[in-house]
């Protein structure tokens, strides 16, 4: 008759060691996935601040609201104008409803680093009461995140419209203009555009230039994909039509 045999030490050990090793991969697969799915929510973010914020300086109304009284040293007009704000305004375009976008500000998962505005150089007019038109970058620049996505600033090509104290050597912003023409600046496109980054027709809200089914302007995907998103498009095949008013 035999014996009932125990495991020895080292049996013991071995199998110690196994479910070790399986515990620490299954710890690993986990940590993956979950390092997976925030990189994935800080894609979504970042993808919805660069829409908001084109969105936003593109609306002559909340960029005026913003921007105008801004006041900078006319000839070192090319060096960036930062701590700037973004701001939500009134069906009247007069006042500011919600601050948006400004430095040290938080939008989910990503902080502000800080909103500046580069301003092309500029030649002031000799005429005292005179308005001038340039054309400038707002750029919105992140903290870097702990997670491996690389953010790059957010750009937004405007015309301002200033005028000049030649004896202070000072600018001041009065109002912007948007680089559409009125029809296009107050609608949002909906529809399917083609992924700039592949071949794939893709379900998306835009803003900007809609003509003989080619867009121009940006974008941003009503449902996100595993292929690469670009956040703009120049004479790319879409299929839009008017959805909403400019926020």
């Amino acid at each position: 008759m035999l014996k009932n045999k125990g495991f020895t030490l080292v049996e013991l050990m071995v199998v110690l060691a196994l479910l070790g090793g399986v515990a620490l991969l299954v710890t690993k697969l986990g940590k993956d996935s979950m390092n997976i799915q925030n990189e994935t929510i800080v894609a979504n973010e970042y993808n919805d601040l660069v829409r908001e914020t084109h969105f936003l300086i593109s609306n002559i109304k909340s960029c005026k609201v913003s921007l105008a009284g801004t006041r900078f040293q006319t000839s070192t007009s090319s060096q960036p104008i930062k701590n700037l704000e973004l701001w939500s305004v009134d069906s009247k375009g007069l006042a500011r409803l919600k601050k948006r976008f400004a430095k040290d500000e938080k939008f989910g998962n990503l902080q502000i680093e800080n909103v500046s505005l580069q301003i092309d150089p500029i030649i002031p007019s000799q005429n005292v009461n005179d308005i001038q038109n340039t054309a400038a970058v707002l750029k919105i620049s992140l903290v870097k995140t702990k997670f491996k996505s690389t953010l790059p600033d957010i750009e937004q090509s405007i015309n301002i419209n200033f005028s000049t104290n030649r004896s202070e050597d000072k600018s001041t912003i009065i109002d912007c203009d948007s680089s559409y023409d009125s029809k296009e600046r107050a609608t949002v496109w909906c529809g399917t555009i083609q992924n700039p980054c592949g071949s794939e027709m893709i379900q998306a809200v835009a803003i900007g230039k809609y003509e003989n089914g080619k867009f121009t302007g940006i974008f941003q995907p009503s449902v996100m994909t595993d292929g690469k998103i670009c956040t703009g498009a120049l004479n790319h095949p879409a299929t839009f039509t008017a959805c909403a008013s400019n926020p």
